[in-house]
């Protein structure tokens, strides 16, 4: 409802203190204008002609402040009414929401105030979710409008999405234009719009009845976009639309082209020529379509991973590189960044528009040398050498040795040689080494022939060390064979006996003329004894004890006669039995090694080479002189450890005494 005031007379005082009188709304021929919405620039509406028309905005404050629109204006006559004219106010102001008074003054000074209260205007976004599809960075994105006021005519603007100047719609409404500024967020906050330069001559983004529709790529990043519109006398409620944007799930079209990668001469580069043909069979160097890149990215692979390509539509991140058709590409390798992905993307949004993949194999990089170093340990006197693979950088390698070892360890005074075979690891190579490349740290020598890695190593001669290791050769034990038991014998000689001599045989006395009366007789009765036999050849009778053995020996002889002798006065020769013994030295290592280095055991003028190391015991160089002599062999003997820090010689024939064996030891 229009509500008007007039005062009549004169005015002495600014109008805003005249008292107010209620008149109708068509006093002084005033008829408002219709309607009067938010935005306006122009004002018309009809009063008597002459008067002039002001329009006023007013503050909701308690006394209210008046600011002027535009400048007044007079009502002109019109053609169908003599005494009402119209008017056409053009505000400096656009209609604000709220209260709005147009005052209407005739010549003598009565006015009319017409106050119009003018409502707030709402605009409503509301996402497009397609049916068929969701909405993704390589798909259109629709985002739908509603204005309270009225439907509006929309046209698209010529004003591009850019960080500084945001999306406007345009809406029409009569003569009156309304533009409203798009804004573009992701979910937290940070303004995500761009567009190409290069997009100038074709919009981002289009306006239709009622919806917002942005072209492919425009919403470039796979998120939630906050969409607010904002307009001068809009209410903020219902502006903001969510709406989300789904990573692009279509494989990339394939970059047309012919694609060779070859080695390059810089080591840990590709060279990547990229051509494409004409009609007329021309081969020119790949181009990127207009308002397109060529760029290129080296993909990181693992064991367990393959990125695939991007796809369709998202925009490319990470690092990128432009790229150009035969210009060497660096940081790839045969294991983990095997892999070139040659993309065309919008050089704006750096969306994928299409996509090549080239998987590098060997002769297709030109591949590092293995390094130089090889990590030996050079020979020490009493280390055993190693021969364990050696793993170095980009390179494995097997070593064998040649040189006199001693107890399987390097002896000492002696020159060792080690050939080192190396295998380059995946990623490295030994074409083109030079000769006598590699370096091995206390060699005397280190050579391989140009583009092998085959190296022979030459060491300096091992240290002899001093180990004043002691010993000495004990008592020998002489060898003997073997002894039987014997019995013991006697003689006696028979003479002329007279009547009355005697003899005594093992305690028993024979008389001559009562006993005996020959030698046959005393044969006879002598044989009968217990203890003893007899036997006689007509002038000897030999007398021996019926038990073999020593103790044969005490049986007792003895004659009175004077014509007749006996051999002794008991049985002799009597031997108990006895086994044989074989010989045997032993030699006792009295102090262990001082040292690290070599003794010198010398066995009846032989010399046998011994490792000992720093610390051993008299136990263990014992131990080591028996290994190593049994290993070389001792003619006629045999070495054991029969006891701690003792080593034996025994002799290999039994029961025999055999020459006497010499050992001694030098440290």
């Amino acid at each position: 409802m229009t509500k008007v005031n007039v005062v009549a007379g004169c005015m002495t005082g600014p109008m805003s203190d005249q008292t107010p009188v209620a008149l109708t709304d068509t006093s002084l021929g005033y008829v408002a204008p219709t309607p009067v919405i938010v935005g306006l620039k122009t004002l018309t509406g009809s009063a008597n002609i002459g008067c002039t028309v002001a329009a006023y905005s007013v503050s909701a404050d308690t006394t209210p402040i008046y600011t002027l629109l535009g400048k007044p204006v007079i009502a002109k006559a019109s053609t169908t009414d003599a005494t009402k004219g119209t008017f056409t106010l053009a505000l400096t102001t656009p209609v604000p929401s709220g209260k709005i008074e147009i005052r209407v003054t005739d010549n003598a000074l009565n006015v009319n105030k017409a106050d119009i209260t003018v409502p707030g205007r709402t605009i409503t976004l509301t996402k497009t979710i397609p049916t068929a599809t969701t909405d993704t960075v390589a798909t259109a994105v629709t985002v739908n409008y509603a204005d309270s006021v009225s439907t509006m005519t929309t046209y698209l603007t010529s004003q591009l999405i850019s960080t500084k100047d945001p999306i406007t719609v345009t809406y029409v409404s009569g003569t009156d234009t309304v533009t409203v500024p798009l804004t573009l967020e992701d979910a937290t906050g940070a303004t995500v719009h761009t567009v190409a330069a290069s997009n100038a001559t074709k919009s981002s983004y289009s306006i239709s009845s009622g919806k917002i529709i942005f072209e492919a790529g425009v919403l470039n990043t796979a998120t939630d976009y906050i969409i607010t519109a904002t307009a001068n006398a809009y209410s903020p409620t219902g502006n903001t639309a969510t709406q989300t944007v789904a990573a692009s799930t279509t494989v990339a079209p394939t970059l047309a082209g012919t694609f060779a990668a070859t080695a390059s001469t810089t080591t840990g580069d590709t060279n990547i020529t990229a051509t494409v043909t004409s009609s007329t069979g021309v081969k020119t160097a790949i181009t990127a379509k207009a308002n397109d890149s060529l760029v290129y990215k080296v993909v990181t692979v693992t064991s367990t991973s393959t990125p695939k390509a991007e796809c369709l539509g998202n925009p490319l991140t990470g690092t990128t590189t432009a790229f150009v058709s035969g210009t060497d590409i660096s940081g790839v390798d045969l294991t983990s960044n095997k892999i070139v992905d040659i993309y065309e993307i919008n050089t704006t949004t750096k969306a994928v528009v299409s996509t090549k993949r080239i998987t590098l194999t060997t002769g297709q990089i030109k591949l590092p040398l293995v390094s130089q170093a090889i990590a030996v340990t050079a020979p020490v006197t009493g280390a055993a050498p190693s021969t364990a693979t050696i793993t170095g950088t980009a390179y494995t390698a097997t070593i064998s040795w040649t040189g006199t070892l001693v107890s399987g360890k390097f002896a000492g005074g002696k020159d060792y040689t080690a050939t080192i075979k190396v295998t380059p690891t995946t990623g490295y190579t030994l074409t083109g080494l030079p000769a006598d490349y590699f370096t091995v740290t206390g060699a005397k020598s280190a050579t391989n022939a140009a583009g092998s890695g085959t190296v022979t190593v030459t060491f300096p001669t091992t240290e002899v060390l001093a180990t004043q290791v002691e010993g000495s050769l004990g008592t020998i034990t002489q060898g003997k064979a073997a002894v039987i038991a014997t019995a013991a014998t006697g003689t006696i000689t028979y003479g002329t006996p007279a009547t009355g001599d005697t003899i005594t045989v093992d305690g028993t006395t024979f008389t001559e003329t009562t006993d005996y009366t020959d030698i046959a007789s005393l044969t006879t009765k002598i044989n009968a004894l217990p203890d003893v036999t007899a036997t006689h050849d007509a002038t000897t009778i030999t007398v021996t004890a019926k038990t073999a053995g020593a103790a044969g020996n005490a049986i007792a002889l003895s004659t009175t006669s004077a014509s007749t002798t006996v051999s002794g006065s008991t049985l002799a020769g009597g031997a108990d039995a006895a086994a044989g013994v074989t010989e045997t030295a032993d030699f006792t290592v009295s102090a262990g090694a001082t040292n690290a280095g070599t003794i010198t055991a010398t066995v009846n003028g032989t010399d046998h080479t011994v490792l000992v190391t720093l610390g051993e015991t008299a136990t263990a160089v014992a131990t080591a002189i028996r290994t190593k002599l049994a290993s070389d062999g001792v003619t006629g003997y045999t070495v054991t450890n029969p006891s701690v820090g003792v080593v034996r010689f025994t002799s290999r024939t039994a029961n025999t005494n055999v020459t006497d064996i010499t050992v001694t030891i030098a440290g």
